[in-house]
């Protein structure tokens, strides 16, 4: 997170690796819950979260929004983060 300007949301870089396209980098603004961050995906057809399990790890979590182009709705993914600085 780059800043969190007021109690709603949060500045976020966002970086990922995707095999056939290389790195992409995303600057977005995403909504605070009480143990993390959700956005809307770059696609727009589902809503990521990172929920925090304690200061240095968590879970990442896809669910798709089910009104978009791609029809899907409901969880699609789930993995564990941890934090890279440390």
């Amino acid at each position: 997170m780059l800043s969190v300007p007021d109690g709603t949301t949060a500045e976020v870089v966002l970086a990922n690796k995707n095999w056939r396209d290389a790195s992409r980098w995303r600057y977005i603004t995403a909504a605070r819950t009480e143990s993390g961050i959700k956005f809307l995906n770059q696609a727009e057809s589902a809503w990521d979260s990172f929920n925090w399990r304690d200061p240095h790890s968590g879970r990442y979590s896809s669910f798709g929004s089910g009104n978009q182009a791609s029809g899907r709705g409901g969880f699609i993914r789930e993995s564990k983060f941890t934090r890279m600085d440390g």
